[in-house]
């Protein structure tokens, strides 16, 4: 069951539109977690929530001034960390 575990990963999905008279423009981007390292992942997320005070849903499109070091924090957390792959 050990093994189980440290070899099986969570992915997560979305996809974002734009769309326009011109153009319809459509991103899907997948976030994969080791099974075994979601925990620790969330709380980490968690605490940067708490701590810059975000309650909300993060939309990129929606980033300003309020934010932008929130923003540019989850956005290191996930480059540093080297468990988190993302496309």
């Amino acid at each position: 069951m050990a093994d189980s575990i440290i070899n099986s990963f969570n992915i997560y999905c979305d996809e974002s539109r734009v769309e326009n008279k011109d153009s319809e423009i459509m991103v899907i981007g997948a976030l994969i977690i080791p099974r075994n390292e979601k925990r620790n992942i969330f709380k980490k997320l968690n605490q940067i929530f708490i701590r810059r005070h975000f309650n909300q849903e993060l939309k990129w499109n929606k980033v300003g001034k309020k934010y932008i070091d929130f923003y540019k924090e989850v956005i290191n957390y996930f480059i540093n960390n080297k468990s988190l792959q993302f496309r």
